[in-house]
């Protein structure tokens, strides 16, 4: 099977973003999948770190 890249994407007013990219540091995640966001703009899915599947939650700076 070919290697599959799969990113995380929060899609906003036409806009497309990768949320790998809105991280504010490189922590060695790769967020590939968000399954939900509530009121507060806090985003869950699944990612990966140093190869092992994690879930994570991301809260945004205001």
């Amino acid at each position: 099977f070919p290697a599959v890249n799969l990113h995380a994407f929060l899609y906003t007013a036409g806009t497309v973003q990768d949320l790998n990219n809105l991280l504010a540091t490189n922590p060695g995640w790769i967020l590939q999948t968000a399954t939900g966001i509530n009121n507060a703009g806090q985003i869950v899915g699944y990612g990966t770190i140093n190869g092992q599947i994690h879930a994570f939650l991301l809260t945004p700076l205001h």
